[in-house]
C-alpha cells in the first residue's frame, strides 16, 4: 500500500470513529486529530520550539552546574527539577510532533503515542509542585528559624526531591491506569488504547495542576504580604533567602508556569466535562486546544530566561558565556575555575563597596559580617 492510498485509507476507514468519538476523533493515523495548521508551518514551529527549549533549558544547567554559589543554594535543586521537565520536552514531546507532521503518519508505536499524548500532565506536575516547593522554602525563612546545620538541611531538601519524583512516579502510574478503553487508529490494521479517558483527563488536571498551582499560590501571596506589607526585623530580613532570587523574579516564575498553563487544562477539563459535544463543536475546539497545548509548552523555553533575569544568575552565566566563545585548548576544567575566581575579579574591578554572593547561613558566615540567617 503506498503513502497516498494509506492515507486515503485511514480518512474513509477513520470516519465513523470520527464521528463516534467526542474529543479527538478516533483517526490517529493522520494528523488531523490535532490539525495546527499546514503541514509545514506546524514541522517548522516544531523543529524551532524543540532547539529553543532544549539550548535554553541546557544553558540555564550549565549556568547551575558551573557555579559553586549556586550549586550549594538549596533553591536552585528545584530550579533543575524544573529544568530537566522543560528539557524533556524539547527532547520528547517536540521532536516527535516534528516527525508525526513530517511523515504525517504515527510510526512510533502505541505506548510512545499515550505517552506523547499526556506528556502535558507530566511536565506540568513537577514544574508547579517545584515551584511550590521553592515558595514553601522561602515562606519557611519567614516562619520558622530551624536549628538545624547546612548538610542537615540540605540532606532535608534531597529528600524532599526524591519524594517529588517517587508521587511523579505514581501520579504516572494513575494517568496509564485512566486509558481510554476505545481504542483508536494508529496506522492501517493497528488499534491502540492511546488517549486517555474524561475521568482520567479530570483527574490528572487537578492533581497535577489545579491542586497543587492553588497551594503554589497561597504561598505566593503570604510571601509578597509578609514581604511587601508587613514590617518585618532585620533579624527576620536576614534570615530569608532572597539572595537567590528576587521578589519579581519569583513571582514572574509562578505566573509564566501557572498562567501560560492554565487555558490548556480549564479547555481539557471542559471538553471532559461534556461541553462540547457536537461535532461542530469538536472541529472548533481542536484547533483552539493545540493552541493553548503550544501556548503551554512555550513556557518550556520562557522560564529559563526568568530565572537567568535575577542578579545572582547574570553573575553566574558570564563565565559560561566566556566558555562558549572559548580559545581553543580551554576545557571544562577552566570553566569551573573561571567561575570561581569571578566573584574576587568583580569585586576589585567594581571598588570595595561592590559586594557579590553574601553568605546566608548563620554557620556559613563570619561572626562580624552581619549576614548570618537559618536557610
Amino acid at each position: 500500500m503506498t503513502g497516498e492510498s494509506r492515507l486515503e485509507w485511514a480518512e474513509t476507514s477513520g470516519a465513523e470513529d470520527m464521528r463516534r468519538q467526542d474529543r479527538y476523533g478516533g483517526n490517529f493515523s493522520i494528523p488531523e486529530f490535532k490539525p495546527w495548521g499546514t503541514q509545514g508551518a506546524v514541522a517548522t514551529v516544531s523543529i524551532i520550539f524543540t532547539f529553543w527549549i532544549v539550548l535554553a533549558n541546557a544553558f540555564l544547567i550549565a549556568v547551575i552546574l558551573t557555579s559553586r554559589y549556586l550549586r550549594t543554594q538549596r533553591p536552585t535543586l528545584y530550579v533543575v527539577q524544573i529544568a530537566v521537565a522543560d528539557l524533556a520536552v524539547g527532547v520528547f514531546y517536540c521532536p516527535l510532533a516534528a516527525d508525526f507532521y513530517l511523515q504525517q503518519v504515527w510510526t512510533h508505536g502505541c505506548e510512545s503515542l499515550f505517552i506523547w499524548n499526556t506528556f502535558l500532565y507530566y511536565t506540568t506536575f513537577v514544574s508547579v509542585h517545584a515551584l511550590g516547593l521553592i515558595n514553601l522554602n522561602r515562606l519557611g525563612g519567614h516562619c520558622c528559624r530551624l536549628q538545624f546545620g547546612p548538610k542537615v538541611k540540605l540532606a532535608l531538601n534531597l529528600t524532599l526531591i526524591v519524594l517529588l519524583w517517587f508521587y511523579l512516579v505514581l501520579f504516572g502510574q494513575s494517568v496509564r491506569n485512566c486509558r481510554e478503553t476505545e481504542a483508536v487508529i494508529i496506522h492501517p490494521n493497528l488499534f491502540c488504547h492511546a488517549d486517555i479517558s474524561y475521568t482520567g483527563a479530570i483527574t490528572s488536571a487537578l492533581i497535577g495542576f489545579f491542586v497543587p498551582g492553588v497551594v503554589t499560590v497561597i504561598f505566593l501571596i503570604i510571601i509578597i504580604i509578609k514581604e511587601k506589607f508587613s514590617k518585618s526585623t532585620h533579624h527576620e530580613l536576614n534570615r530569608i533567602e532572597n539572595k537567590v532570587f528576587s521578589l519579581k523574579v519569583l513571582s514572574g516564575a509562578n505566573a509564566i508556569t501557572l498562567l501560560m498553563s492554565l487555558p490548556c487544562f480549564v479547555l481539557n477539563v471542559g471538553l471532559s466535562l461534556g461541553s462540547c459535544g457536537s461535532l461542530e463543536c469538536i472541529h472548533w475546539s481542536l484547533p483552539v486546544t493545540t493552541v493553548f497545548e503550544w501556548l503551554l509548552f512555550a513556557k518550556s523555553g520562557i522560564q529559563p530566561a526568568i530565572w537567568l533575569i535575577n542578579p545572582d544568575y547574570k553573575t553566574a552565566m558570564l563565565p559560561v558565556v566566556r566558555f562558549i566563545r572559548r580559545q581553543p585548548g580551554m576545557d571544562t576544567t577552566e570553566l569551573v575555575e573561571a567561575d570561581d575566581n569571578s566573584d574576587e575579579d568583580e569585586a576589585s574591578n567594581d571598588g570595595p563597596e561592590v559586594h557579590t554572593h553574601k553568605p546566608q547561613c548563620a554557620d556559613e558566615a563570619p561572626t562580624d559580617t552581619g549576614y548570618g540567617t537559618s536557610c
